[in-house]
């Protein structure tokens, strides 16, 4: 009896409910004009097909859709299918049964033809050379798009170094980590969505099964059914496979992995999802593994031995985290405790402590000594996770086993919630207690003291151990005691040689692979870049260290979005700022850095009055007076001038005078006095107060001629104000006031603008809203 073929797919398949919009790649799609040939090579589950419809529904030209089957390796069954879709689409009465034909009718057709070809994994060799001459025989403006778990039989490469061929693999069409959150908060699971971008390395299956509420095994239970459809040989053996990091047929063999030949063939073939490496190894995703890893559990002898003999080859190596991983998973607990007391000092010195979290939660608590259980409750604080590790580390404390790694901690918690008196004992209790943890102890004790205002001393410890570590060629502490020294330089004379020490240290720690180190240093440089009117180079910056503290789950991301939000408020851009500041009060909260809070509440408030959301704003100044019922000094400066600016805003000229009046000229926010005078010269300017008032600023910016040029110039540099009616342009390029009693210059953009005293107040008031404090005491 002759077998009936199945129905072939030969019209676009029809959105899913759920549908993930992928514009980012649509985009790409819709505009590679020039390649004949676009390929989506990836895995199950990374989208394709649905990439593909998109792409079928947002053409203009004619979309001819084959969904291809087990029964177009045959090529014969493969030229009638696409024929008879050409028919469906084009409006042809009859099939065209020869390829030069079929051609010549694709190419004579008075629109484009995208020819989709979904799953080519079942193209056979003549169906490749097949392909080949339809790509090489059509017209300009023709296309073919097809999806495959690996590339086609086709020369491929050829066509790709011709620049006819455009390949977008698993890693383009894996999500981004803006894609996955932006599609899990959409559909309402917002709660640890960076955890399942990464657990689920952007992979847009298991993304969806989140997405739709199923539990975490639902990812894992998409690629046991792909399993399963493996050949009986293969899908017995490669549970073997799940020790190993990277796939390939050597590796596996040299592992001790009974697995058939030709193996990983197969594998590919089945469309599970493998990252290729080049040199025919392939990186298995995590869900993968844990699948495999399940079953692997299920034979405790194979389990153990191949643990075994993976981590002795991995160690050998020089591969720790997979010999630790490997060792723990044998059983040989000691070894892996060994080895982990090793990656942990390395990686708390580099401030990698999201890798430390990561190793150590591996283990069972009571299987931890003193010792690690130190490392992970730093770990915990320094990642986000306060509450857990601050509870063991005082744990620690209560059971006299606290080491100088606990002290550090304790004090590190201490100076962010504005104890330095305690921060001060603790680096004290940790200097008596014997160990290798000095070094960052004593930048603590420092710290403690300058917090204090006993600046002289401080800086008196730190170049004493700075000239030290440089005459003993120790360049991690003398990195370290440049960055304590210059982080007490605030006066104007001081900028130039701060910067240069924080180029120096910056220029350190990169020597020393140590990027996390690094980014409280770029936040400082980004300030100065800033403050110097190089706000673009700054925002340059910040957009390099961002990922770095979100990699590492630095507190460093509370500042750096603060520097930004800064920066962005120069720019005139308060909505962005406003947002920022509410990015940069949410991690202040994650790492309990209390004594931040304040000015990021009131700096938003400033924010969101300048975009007149008064509502929120009045909201922020109540949530930052509650943040701090015992304020000091300098957040008495932000709580003063937040509210003059409110009152300000609100009309009210004579409150707003009286709170600005209360700012003062020598805290450690040096231009937020700056600015409180420029509000009241506005107000001044209101009265017969004016020429005063300026004088007032002008006498309060003599001895800081980069504040002076901040103030004048800052309207114009914010683009977000004209200039002043009593400012004109001069035909040189100069600029002169339409009043000639008096003028105070100013050069901006190769221009010199002159200035009237009404015309300084109104465009240093207005300028001045642009920009927010640039340094504090606590600020980083």
């Amino acid at each position: 009896m002759p077998q009936v073929r199945r129905l072939a797919q030969r019209t676009v398949p029809k959105p899913p409910p759920a549908e993930i919009h992928r514009a980012r790649l649509l985009n790409r799609l819709l505009g590679a004009d020039d390649e004949r040939l676009i390929a989506l090579i990836a895995p199950s589950g990374y989208g394709k097909t649905t990439l593909l419809t998109q792409f079928a529904r947002a053409s203009r030209d004619a979309v001819v859709w084959l969904s291809l089957t087990e029964e177009h390796v045959d090529v014969g069954v493969l030229h009638a299918d696409v024929g008879m879709s050409c028919a469906q689409v084009l409006g042809w009465r009859n099939r065209e049964d020869s390829v030069a034909g079929l051609i010549r009718r694709l190419n004579a057709h008075h629109t484009n033809v995208q020819l989709v070809l979904d799953g080519v994994n079942h193209l056979s060799e003549a169906g490749g050379r097949w392909l080949e001459r339809i790509i090489e025989g059509f017209a300009e403006g023709n296309r073919v798009l097809l999806s495959g778990y690996t590339e086609p039989p086709l020369r491929f490469s050829k066509l790709v170094t011709t620049g006819q061929a455009l390949m977008i693999a698993a890693e383009e069409l894996a999500f981004t980590s803006e894609e996955s959150l932006s599609y899990l908060n959409a559909r309402g699971v917002p709660d640890r969505s960076r955890h399942w971008h990464e657990t689920l390395e952007g992979w847009p299956a298991g993304l969806a099964a989140r997405g739709d509420r199923q539990d975490a095994p639902a990812s894992k239970r998409l690629v046991q059914e792909a399993i399963a459809q493996l050949s009986a040989a293969v899908r017995q053996a490669l549970p073997e496979a799940a020790v190993l990091d990277v796939w390939n047929e050597a590796g596996a063999a040299s592992a001790g992995c009974e697995l058939p030949p030709r193996w990983l063939e197969e594998v590919r073939r089945s469309g599970l999802p493998l990252s290729p490496l080049g040199e025919d190894s392939f990186r298995p995703h995590s869900i993968l593994r844990d699948a495999l890893m399940d079953e692997l559990r299920h034979r405790p002898e194979r389990w153990r031995r191949l643990h075994q003999r993976t981590a002795r080859t991995a160690r050998a190596a020089g591969d720790s985290l997979t010999a630790l991983r490997c060792y723990r998973a044998s059983g040989e607990f000691e070894t892996a405790l060994e080895l982990a007391r090793e990656l942990c000092a390395g990686y708390a010195q580099r401030f990698e402590y999201a890798l430390i979290v990561r190793i150590l939660s591996d283990f069972e608590e009571s299987q931890l000594e003193d010792s690690l259980l130190a490392f992970l409750g730093q770990a915990l604080v320094q990642t986000g996770e306060v509450e857990r590790g601050e509870s063991m580390l005082r744990e620690l404390l209560e059971a006299g086993c606290a080491d100088s790694r606990t002290w550090f901690t304790l004090g590190l918690l201490a100076g962010r919630r504005g104890q330095y008196e305690v921060q001060l004992e603790c680096a004290q209790c940790g200097l008596r207690v014997p160990g290798k943890f000095d070094q960052d102890l004593r930048g603590l004790y420092i710290a403690a003291l300058h917090a204090l205002d006993r600046t002289d001393e401080a800086l008196a410890v730190a170049r004493h151990l700075a000239a030290q570590a440089e005459q003993t060629g120790n360049r991690f502490e003398l990195a370290m005691m440049l960055d304590a020294i210059q982080y007490m330089y605030h006066r104007p004379e001081q900028r130039a040689e701060r910067r240069e020490l924080i180029e120096r240290a910056l220029m350190m720690f990169t020597e020393l692979q140590m990027p996390a180190r690094a980014l409280r240093l770029q936040n400082q440089l980004a300030d100065l870049l800033r403050l110097s009117g190089q706000a673009e180079e700054a925002l340059r910056l910040v957009g390099q260290a961002l990922p770095i503290a979100e990699r590492e789950e630095s507190r460093m991301q509370a500042f750096l979005l603060e520097t930004r939000a800064e920066t962005l408020a120069w720019l005139g851009d308060h909505a962005r700022a406003a947002a920022d500041f509410q990015l940069a009060e949410r991690s202040a909260r994650r790492f309990d850095l209390r004594s931040i809070l304040p000015r990021l509440l009131y700096n938003r408030a400033v924010s969101l009055f300048h975009v007149n959301d008064h509502v929120n704003a009045r909201l922020c100044l109540e949530a930052a007076r509650l943040a701090a019922p015992l304020a000091d000094a300098d957040i008495r400066a932000f709580e003063s001038f937040a509210h003059g600016i409110q009152l300000w805003f609100e009309g009210a000229l004579e409150g707003a005078e009286r709170e600005l009046a209360r700012v003062p000229q020598h805290s450690s926010e040096p231009t937020l006095f700056v600015r409180a005078q420029a509000f009241r010269a506005d107000i001044a300017t209101r009265s017969d107060a004016g020429r005063d008032a300026l004088t007032r600023l002008l006498e309060a910016l003599r001895d800081d001629e980069q504040m002076m040029c901040y103030a004048l110039t800052s309207a114009h540099c914010a683009g977000c104000t004209k200039p002043s009616p009593d400012v004109t342009r001069h035909p040189s390029g100069g600029g002169r006031c339409s009043r000639s009693d008096r003028r105070f210059g100013s050069r901006q953009g190769g221009c010199i603008w002159t200035f009237a005293p009404s015309a300084v107040a109104r465009c240093v008031s207005t300028g001045m809203r642009c920009a927010l404090r640039p340094f504090g005491r606590s600020r980083y």
